[in-house]
Protein backbone atom coordinates (compact mmCIF):
# COMPACT_ATOMS: atom_id res chain seq x y z
CA UNK A 1 0.00 0.00 0.00
CA UNK A 2 2.72 2.60 0.97
CA UNK A 3 4.36 1.98 -2.50
CA UNK A 4 1.35 2.32 -4.01
CA UNK A 5 1.46 5.89 -2.56
CA UNK A 6 4.67 6.59 -3.48
CA UNK A 7 4.41 5.93 -6.74
CA UNK A 8 1.41 8.03 -7.08
CA UNK A 9 2.80 10.95 -5.35
CA UNK A 10 6.01 10.72 -7.42
CA UNK A 11 3.71 10.82 -10.78
CA UNK A 12 1.63 13.72 -9.42
CA UNK A 13 5.13 16.01 -8.59
CA UNK A 14 7.87 14.43 -10.61
CA UNK A 15 5.91 16.96 -14.22
CA UNK A 16 6.24 19.67 -11.98
CA UNK A 17 9.71 19.74 -12.21
CA UNK A 18 10.23 21.22 -15.13
CA UNK A 19 8.24 23.95 -13.71
CA UNK A 20 10.67 24.13 -10.78
CA UNK A 21 12.24 27.76 -10.15
CA UNK A 22 15.17 25.57 -8.64
CA UNK A 23 17.68 23.38 -10.37
CA UNK A 24 17.16 20.43 -8.78
CA UNK A 25 19.60 18.28 -11.26
CA UNK A 26 22.32 20.20 -11.33
CA UNK A 27 22.68 19.96 -7.48
CA UNK A 28 21.77 16.63 -7.43
CA UNK A 29 18.50 16.70 -5.59
CA UNK A 30 16.66 13.53 -5.16
CA UNK A 31 14.06 12.54 -7.62
CA UNK A 32 11.72 12.01 -4.31
CA UNK A 33 9.89 14.72 -4.20
CA UNK A 34 8.35 14.11 -1.13
CA UNK A 35 11.71 14.42 0.74
CA UNK A 36 11.52 17.70 1.31
CA UNK A 37 8.21 18.98 -0.66
CA UNK A 38 4.39 18.20 0.47
CA UNK A 39 2.01 17.06 -2.02
CA UNK A 40 -0.68 18.72 -0.42
CA UNK A 41 1.67 22.07 -0.98
CA UNK A 42 0.00 23.91 -3.71
CA UNK A 43 2.89 26.16 -4.33
CA UNK A 44 5.65 24.09 -3.50
CA UNK A 45 6.88 26.68 -1.11
CA UNK A 46 7.58 24.62 1.87
CA UNK A 47 10.16 22.60 2.18
CA UNK A 48 11.19 19.70 4.98
CA UNK A 49 14.94 19.49 3.63
CA UNK A 50 17.23 19.24 6.14
CA UNK A 51 20.74 21.37 5.27
CA UNK A 52 22.48 19.39 7.61
CA UNK A 53 22.58 16.64 5.64
CA UNK A 54 24.73 18.49 3.47
CA UNK A 55 28.59 19.45 4.18
CA UNK A 56 27.70 22.94 5.78
CA UNK A 57 25.15 22.39 8.75
CA UNK A 58 23.12 25.43 9.70
CA UNK A 59 24.33 27.18 12.56
CA UNK A 60 23.35 29.70 14.78
CA UNK A 61 22.15 32.77 12.54
CA UNK A 62 22.27 30.71 9.22
CA UNK A 63 19.30 28.78 10.31
CA UNK A 64 17.07 31.68 10.30
CA UNK A 65 17.91 32.53 6.57
CA UNK A 66 16.11 32.61 3.19
CA UNK A 67 17.63 29.78 0.88
CA UNK A 68 17.71 32.96 -1.59
CA UNK A 69 20.10 35.15 0.63
CA UNK A 70 23.15 32.39 0.22
CA UNK A 71 21.90 30.46 -2.81
CA UNK A 72 21.48 33.43 -5.20
CA UNK A 73 20.35 33.26 -8.61
CA UNK A 74 19.54 29.27 -7.51
CA UNK A 75 22.95 28.28 -7.08
CA UNK A 76 22.95 25.35 -5.16
CA UNK A 77 26.06 23.63 -6.86
CA UNK A 78 30.18 24.51 -6.29
CA UNK A 79 29.39 27.01 -3.57
CA UNK A 80 32.34 26.64 -1.07
CA UNK A 81 31.62 26.21 2.81
CA UNK A 82 34.31 29.13 3.75
CA UNK A 83 32.69 32.28 5.29
CA UNK A 84 35.06 34.37 2.82
CA UNK A 85 33.23 32.50 -0.48
CA UNK A 86 29.74 34.01 0.92
CA UNK A 87 30.61 36.95 2.99
CA UNK A 88 33.06 38.59 0.40
CA UNK A 89 33.59 36.55 -2.60
CA UNK A 90 29.79 37.07 -3.80
CA UNK A 91 28.14 39.74 -0.99
CA UNK A 92 31.19 41.70 -0.30
CA UNK A 93 29.73 42.43 3.16
CA UNK A 94 33.29 42.53 4.73
CA UNK A 95 33.26 45.88 5.76
CA UNK A 96 37.68 45.64 6.12
CA UNK A 97 37.71 44.37 2.76
CA UNK A 98 39.87 40.69 4.03
CA UNK A 99 42.14 42.94 5.21
CA UNK A 100 42.19 41.14 8.18
CA UNK A 101 42.47 37.77 6.11
CA UNK A 102 39.67 34.92 4.68
CA UNK A 103 39.76 32.71 7.86
CA UNK A 104 36.31 34.05 9.54
CA UNK A 105 35.49 31.88 11.86
CA UNK A 106 39.20 32.66 13.53
CA UNK A 107 37.20 35.70 14.52
CA UNK A 108 33.31 35.39 14.43
CA UNK A 109 30.49 32.80 15.29
CA UNK A 110 27.65 31.54 13.36
CA UNK A 111 25.59 32.77 16.07
CA UNK A 112 26.26 36.54 15.21
CA UNK A 113 29.19 38.73 13.53
CA UNK A 114 29.10 40.96 16.71
CA UNK A 115 30.64 38.39 18.66
CA UNK A 116 33.94 38.02 18.15
CA UNK A 117 37.16 36.62 20.04
CA UNK A 118 40.39 38.15 17.72
CA UNK A 119 42.92 40.21 19.63
CA UNK A 120 44.14 42.80 18.37
CA UNK A 121 47.93 41.35 18.82
CA UNK A 122 47.16 38.82 17.14
CA UNK A 123 47.85 37.94 13.37
CA UNK A 124 47.84 40.61 10.96
CA UNK A 125 48.29 43.48 13.49
CA UNK A 126 50.72 41.89 16.26
CA UNK A 127 49.71 45.35 18.08
CA UNK A 128 48.24 44.88 21.68
CA UNK A 129 46.07 47.30 22.70
CA UNK A 130 46.16 48.87 26.32
CA UNK A 131 45.19 51.79 28.22
CA UNK A 132 43.34 54.52 26.20
CA UNK A 133 43.84 51.97 22.94
CA UNK A 134 41.69 49.20 24.74
CA UNK A 135 38.71 51.65 24.79
CA UNK A 136 38.67 53.32 21.42
CA UNK A 137 36.85 52.70 18.53
CA UNK A 138 38.38 50.61 15.40
CA UNK A 139 38.21 53.90 13.40
CA UNK A 140 39.45 55.82 15.81
CA UNK A 141 42.86 54.56 14.62
CA UNK A 142 41.79 53.27 10.98
CA UNK A 143 39.43 55.63 9.37
CA UNK A 144 37.83 54.45 6.17
CA UNK A 145 38.21 50.83 7.55
CA UNK A 146 42.32 50.68 6.32
CA UNK A 147 44.95 48.75 8.31
CA UNK A 148 47.16 48.02 5.30
CA UNK A 149 50.89 49.72 5.45
CA UNK A 150 49.51 51.20 9.25
CA UNK A 151 52.45 51.93 11.33
CA UNK A 152 52.59 51.12 15.09
CA UNK A 153 54.91 54.49 15.59
CA UNK A 154 52.90 56.73 18.14
CA UNK A 155 53.51 60.02 15.82
CA UNK A 156 51.65 58.43 12.92
CA UNK A 157 48.64 58.51 14.85
CA UNK A 158 49.46 61.18 17.73
CA UNK A 159 51.08 63.94 15.11
CA UNK A 160 48.18 66.45 16.05
CA UNK A 161 48.59 66.02 19.51
CA UNK A 162 52.65 66.20 19.11
CA UNK A 163 52.10 69.58 17.87
CA UNK A 164 49.38 70.93 19.53
CA UNK A 165 51.90 70.55 22.57
CA UNK A 166 54.53 72.63 21.12
CA UNK A 167 57.08 69.63 21.39
CA UNK A 168 58.58 70.55 18.45
CA UNK A 169 59.65 73.45 19.41
CA UNK A 170 61.55 72.49 22.17
CA UNK A 171 63.17 69.60 20.08
CA UNK A 172 60.89 66.88 22.10
CA UNK A 173 61.56 63.46 20.31
CA UNK A 174 59.27 61.99 18.14
CA UNK A 175 59.13 58.98 19.83
CA UNK A 176 56.65 59.85 22.69
CA UNK A 177 56.72 56.33 24.62
CA UNK A 178 60.23 57.66 25.59
CA UNK A 179 58.19 59.77 28.05
CA UNK A 180 54.42 58.01 27.47
CA UNK A 181 53.07 54.78 28.53
CA UNK A 182 51.21 53.17 26.13
CA UNK A 183 49.81 51.24 28.72
CA UNK A 184 48.40 54.81 30.46
CA UNK A 185 44.84 55.90 30.42
CA UNK A 186 46.07 59.34 30.96
CA UNK A 187 48.58 61.06 28.70
CA UNK A 188 49.28 63.27 30.90
CA UNK A 189 50.76 60.96 33.29
CA UNK A 190 54.36 60.62 31.94
CA UNK A 191 57.40 58.90 32.95
CA UNK A 192 59.78 61.83 31.44
CA UNK A 193 62.65 61.99 33.46
CA UNK A 194 64.77 65.68 33.78
CA UNK A 195 67.61 63.89 34.45
CA UNK A 196 67.30 61.51 31.31
CA UNK A 197 66.18 64.19 28.72
CA UNK A 198 68.53 66.58 27.85
CA UNK A 199 67.04 70.06 28.59
CA UNK A 200 69.67 71.87 27.26
CA UNK A 201 68.82 71.71 23.74
CA UNK A 202 65.72 73.67 24.78
CA UNK A 203 67.77 76.43 25.11
CA UNK A 204 66.92 76.89 28.99
CA UNK A 205 70.03 74.27 30.65
CA UNK A 206 68.29 73.33 34.01
CA UNK A 207 71.04 74.59 37.10
CA UNK A 208 69.95 75.19 40.65
CA UNK A 209 66.21 74.87 42.10
CA UNK A 210 65.25 74.58 38.73
CA UNK A 211 67.16 70.97 38.64
CA UNK A 212 64.56 69.46 41.34
CA UNK A 213 61.58 71.01 40.43
CA UNK A 214 58.48 69.50 38.84
CA UNK A 215 57.56 69.98 35.21
CA UNK A 216 54.08 70.33 35.32
CA UNK A 217 52.90 71.83 38.71
CA UNK A 218 56.07 74.70 38.60
CA UNK A 219 56.69 75.27 34.85
CA UNK A 220 54.94 72.87 32.69
CA UNK A 221 51.24 73.60 33.84
CA UNK A 222 48.58 72.03 31.54
CA UNK A 223 51.07 70.54 29.84
CA UNK A 224 51.99 74.08 28.40
CA UNK A 225 55.83 74.71 26.79
CA UNK A 226 56.71 78.19 27.51
CA UNK A 227 59.00 79.51 25.15
CA UNK A 228 60.68 82.56 26.81
CA UNK A 229 63.61 81.88 28.25
CA UNK A 230 64.05 85.25 30.63
CA UNK A 231 63.20 85.09 34.25
CA UNK A 232 60.40 87.41 34.54
CA UNK A 233 58.07 84.95 31.99
CA UNK A 234 57.84 82.77 34.45
CA UNK A 235 58.06 84.84 37.66
CA UNK A 236 56.32 88.16 36.59
CA UNK A 237 53.86 87.52 39.90
CA UNK A 238 56.80 87.03 41.91
CA UNK A 239 58.10 90.36 41.01
CA UNK A 240 54.91 92.01 42.02
CA UNK A 241 53.72 90.21 44.79
CA UNK A 242 57.36 91.25 46.09
CA UNK A 243 56.72 94.93 45.06
CA UNK A 244 59.64 94.65 42.65
CA UNK A 245 57.70 96.16 40.20
CA UNK A 246 57.49 99.99 38.90
CA UNK A 247 54.86 101.03 41.06
CA UNK A 248 56.82 100.73 44.09
CA UNK A 249 60.52 99.43 44.38
CA UNK A 250 60.33 100.33 40.47
CA UNK A 251 63.32 97.30 40.19
CA UNK A 252 63.73 95.89 36.75
CA UNK A 253 62.74 92.36 35.70
CA UNK A 254 66.08 91.08 34.81
CA UNK A 255 66.21 89.07 37.58
CA UNK A 256 69.50 87.55 37.33
CA UNK A 257 71.14 91.27 37.90
CA UNK A 258 70.34 90.43 41.35
CA UNK A 259 68.99 86.49 42.41
CA UNK A 260 70.67 82.87 41.22
CA UNK A 261 69.14 79.98 40.14
CA UNK A 262 70.12 78.49 43.66
CA UNK A 263 67.06 80.35 45.54
CA UNK A 264 65.83 84.06 45.41
CA UNK A 265 67.86 84.42 48.82
CA UNK A 266 69.87 85.94 49.21
CA UNK A 267 69.99 88.70 46.94
CA UNK A 268 73.45 90.00 45.40
CA UNK A 269 71.89 93.12 44.65
CA UNK A 270 73.49 96.64 45.92
CA UNK A 271 71.56 99.95 46.96
CA UNK A 272 74.69 101.60 44.88
CA UNK A 273 74.05 100.21 42.07
CA UNK A 274 70.99 101.30 39.53
CA UNK A 275 68.05 102.69 39.76
CA UNK A 276 68.75 103.80 43.37
CA UNK A 277 72.33 105.03 42.91
CA UNK A 278 72.39 105.83 46.51
CA UNK A 279 75.76 103.72 48.21
CA UNK A 280 74.72 102.71 51.97
CA UNK A 281 77.12 103.63 54.62
CA UNK A 282 77.20 103.94 58.82
CA UNK A 283 74.32 104.10 59.59
CA UNK A 284 71.97 103.41 56.30
CA UNK A 285 74.20 99.87 56.32
CA UNK A 286 72.38 98.72 59.40
CA UNK A 287 68.85 99.53 58.68
CA UNK A 288 67.50 96.27 58.10
CA UNK A 289 63.75 97.05 56.64
CA UNK A 290 63.70 98.82 53.21
CA UNK A 291 60.62 100.23 54.43
CA UNK A 292 62.03 102.16 57.03
CA UNK A 293 63.86 104.16 54.29
CA UNK A 294 61.25 103.65 51.72
CA UNK A 295 57.66 103.65 53.21
CA UNK A 296 55.42 101.81 51.39
CA UNK A 297 57.98 100.15 49.69
CA UNK A 298 57.88 103.24 47.49
CA UNK A 299 61.21 104.43 45.77
CA UNK A 300 59.96 106.29 42.70
CA UNK A 301 60.55 110.31 43.19
CA UNK A 302 62.18 109.55 46.38
CA UNK A 303 64.89 112.12 47.14
CA UNK A 304 68.37 111.82 48.48
CA UNK A 305 68.76 114.78 50.27
CA UNK A 306 68.75 113.78 53.83
CA UNK A 307 65.67 116.21 55.16
CA UNK A 308 63.90 114.36 53.15
CA UNK A 309 63.64 111.18 55.64
CA UNK A 310 65.30 112.98 58.46
CA UNK A 311 63.24 116.32 59.25
CA UNK A 312 61.59 114.45 62.11
CA UNK A 313 65.06 113.83 63.91
CA UNK A 314 65.89 118.06 63.78
CA UNK A 315 66.26 119.37 67.17
CA UNK A 316 64.28 122.40 68.25
CA UNK A 317 66.36 125.40 67.40
CA UNK A 318 67.95 123.65 64.87
CA UNK A 319 70.36 125.45 61.93
CA UNK A 320 68.08 124.52 59.11
CA UNK A 321 70.87 124.05 57.17
CA UNK A 322 71.28 121.31 54.60
CA UNK A 323 72.60 118.37 57.27
CA UNK A 324 75.50 117.24 54.92
CA UNK A 325 76.80 120.57 56.02
CA UNK A 326 77.72 118.88 59.70
CA UNK A 327 76.78 115.50 59.16
CA UNK A 328 78.21 112.57 57.19
CA UNK A 329 76.49 109.28 55.59
CA UNK A 330 79.32 107.32 56.76
CA UNK A 331 79.16 108.46 60.08
CA UNK A 332 76.80 106.01 62.05
CA UNK A 333 76.56 108.44 65.09
CA UNK A 334 74.66 111.66 63.61
CA UNK A 335 75.39 113.41 67.33
CA UNK A 336 79.36 113.77 65.86
CA UNK A 337 78.46 117.20 63.88
CA UNK A 338 81.68 118.37 61.85
CA UNK A 339 81.34 122.53 63.25
CA UNK A 340 84.91 123.04 61.20
CA UNK A 341 86.04 126.67 60.44
CA UNK A 342 84.28 126.34 56.64
CA UNK A 343 80.62 126.06 59.08
CA UNK A 344 78.25 128.86 58.12
CA UNK A 345 77.34 130.44 61.41
CA UNK A 346 75.26 132.87 59.50
CA UNK A 347 72.19 130.73 59.79
CA UNK A 348 71.50 130.71 63.32
CA UNK A 349 71.37 134.16 63.87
Amino acid sequence: MNRCVLLLACCLLLPHLAEAKLDHKGPGFPTDCTLCHDPADPDWSHTAFVHDTTRFPLEGGHRALDCEQCHTGSQFAGLGADCAGCHWDRSHDDVWKLQIGRDCGRCHQPTGWQETRWNHDDEPAHYPLAGKHATAACLTCHPNYQTRDASAACITCHQRDYGRTDHAKVGFSTTCDVCHDVAATDWRATGFDHHAFDHDRTGFSLHGRHASLDCQTACHQNGQVPTATDCASCHRAAWQTSRHDGAHLNLPTTCASCHTESGWQPATWRHDDPPANFRLDGAHAAVAACATCHTGSVTQGASRACESCHAQDEPAGHFGTPCASCHTASDPNWQAADLGPNFDHTPTG
